[in-house]
């Protein structure tokens, strides 16, 4: 009778146990995401606005940097977003600001690697799951106000010395509702003029041959709606009239224009355009599927930027480290951005190789390059001494060795390491991807790994506080702030990787290094300085 007792007891203990498990790992109800009431987006620009409008539809109050004094009732939005091999991926996290626990994780992937459109994409799929489980007033409004196209996050600023193309007032519009203006073609031709090498690829007067009819596109910055106006200027075309605004065109996104044309009767299409052969084509659709192209030729000025010279090519210098054997390195990927040419040396071993970027992940700023002609080389190499520590395994107050190539371009090719500890498991204003390191880093720092006293790659350098800005607007300059990406972003991205899982596992015959003079001497052979030649930015 006692032991039916005891065992009555022990499997309901059991039972309460795995129903507790299982709640932590769940997300809260349905009925328990009414308690919050704000959102803050760590995404800036027209990707968080895209988003935060999802969420403004949705009920919530939405926040971009300021937190509400309230933290109880605050959710935070983290995106991060990987592009390789045509594909881009996206997960969201949604956790309370006061306790950093976990609402919401979604994941998503979606065809195409242009930025912002296929990184909106993949988060919206990936935040579904979120709509299903919260009740709105109107559940359908944030996923219809989400559709909208956007332009670039960092539209260029427009020269004080360019002639303004201003619209007409509200007022001022068609008998279907179109924007009228109100310039014509000798006008407009005098302002492409004086625009002359600053005018961009899409500015002109473009034609339709097939159709028979002439637009102009030029420079007319609307914040949130265009960076390009496209006027209806000549032609056979009864729908439309000289003046009418007929195209919202964004800032070159990837290697394409989002665009939005307004056709007959109110009707709406969404698209891109792009110059292929010196024509503009535009693919578009509208909300029923419906599809149409467009194609233009130019006709004014003959070329775009004709005296533009070609651009000087910078470099960048920059550090990482070797994930495997199969010649994966990690590093930042603002050590790679805009670049034509990488080259990867590896100091220790008298070795030099050329690169190719395999995966980057710009939000986190995070990249994974991949060695070219190095088969002979890591053939030779015996198993990696240090491997990525799971994310649980990062503490704060953890000793920890920076590793890397500090000013490269002056101090040259050979390593610099400095110690110190994890000083907050967050950045600034409470950033998950992010923690804070008390270790010097300079330029050139970037991309190098973070190892802990395990042999553990725990984080990847990533930057500091910008001295010259809190100069400036706080009056005091910050001492020792400097940050690191967390592991379980690179994670993220070695997982995309088939047959990468070395990276994550100490081989058996291997073991931790037995103090920071052995981990120096076994660790710097396969940390890397990387050289990019880069396009100047814009």
């Amino acid at each position: 009778m006692r032991k039916s007792i005891l065992l009555i007891i022990v499997l309901t203990g059991l039972a309460v146990l795995a129903a507790c498990a299982a709640g932590m790992r769940q997300p809260k109800t349905q009925a328990d995401l009414g308690e919050y009431k704000f959102v803050i987006l760590h995404e800036a620009g027209d990707l968080g606005s895209e988003l935060g409008s999802t969420f403004s539809g949705l009920g919530f109050d939405i926040r971009q940097a300021s937190a509400p004094e309230d933290k109880a009732q605050t959710l935070v939005l983290s995106l991060q977003h990987i592009t390789a091999s045509g594909k881009t991926r996206a997960k969201v996290r949604l956790y309370e600001l006061a306790s950093g626990r976990e609402i919401y994780v979604g994941q998503a992937s979606t065809e195409g690697e242009a930025y912002p459109e296929s990184v909106l994409k993949a988060a919206r799929a990936a935040l579904l799951g979120f709509y299903e489980q919260y009740k709105a007033p109107s559940p359908d409004m944030g996923l219809l106000v989400a559709e909208k196209v956007v332009g670039s996050i960092k539209p260029a600023p427009l020269e004080d010395s360019a002639p303004a193309v201003t619209v007409s007032s509200d007022a001022d519009k068609d008998a279907q509702g179109l924007e009228r203006m109100t310039r014509n073609e000798q006008e407009l031709k005098k302002y492409f003029e004086e625009r002359g090498k600053d005018l961009a690829e899409v500015e002109g007067i473009w034609a339709n041959q097939k159709l028979g009819y002439s637009l102009a596109i030029f420079l007319d910055k609307q914040e949130g709606k265009r960076e390009f106006a496209g006027m209806y200027l000549k032609g056979g075309d009864k729908n439309f009239k000289t003046g009418d605004v007929v195209l919202d065109i964004a800032a070159m996104a990837g290697q394409a224009y989002p665009a939005l044309f307004r056709g007959p009767s109110g009707s709406e299409f969404k698209g891109s355009f792009s110059l292929k052969s010196g024509e503009l084509v535009g693919m578009f659709k509208d909300s029923e599927g419906k599809e149409l192209k467009m194609a233009f030729v130019r006709e004014y000025p003959a070329s775009a930027q004709p005296t533009k010279p070609k651009p000087s090519l910078g470099s960048t210098v920059g550090s990482g480290f070797l994930l495997s054997n199969m010649g994966l390195i990690a590093t930042n990927h603002h050590v790679i951005r805009n670049a034509v040419d990488v080259s990867v040396s590896f100091p220790a071993l008298g070795k030099r190789f050329e690169a190719e970027i395999l995966m980057k992940d710009e939000r986190n700023d995070l990249a994974i390059l991949r060695l070219r002609g190095a088969e002979e080389f890591l053939g030779k190499l015996g198993p990696l001494p240090y491997h990525l520590a799971r994310p649980n395994e990062v503490k704060l107050g953890q000793d920890i060795v920076t590793m890397g190539f500090p000013l490269g371009s002056e101090l040259g090719e050979s390593h610099k390491i400095t110690t110190g500890v994890v000083s907050s498991l967050n950045g600034v204003r409470g950033e998950p991807g992010r923690m804070q390191i008390s270790n010097s880093i300079q330029p050139g720092n970037s991309g190098g790994p973070v190892f802990n006293h395990k042999g553990q790659v725990v984080g990847v350098v990533v930057g500091a506080l910008d001295d010259e800005y809190y100069l400036q607007k706080k009056g005091f300059v910050p001492q020792n702030v400097n940050f690191a990406v967390k592991i379980g972003y690179l994670h993220s991205m070695v997982d995309l990787i088939p047959d990468a899982g070395q990276c994550k596992l100490r081989p058996a015959k291997v073991h931790a290094p037995a103090n920071l003079e052995q981990l120096v001497q076994d660790y710097s052979p396969y940390v890397v300085m990387i050289r990019s030649k880069t396009l100047p930015k814009g």
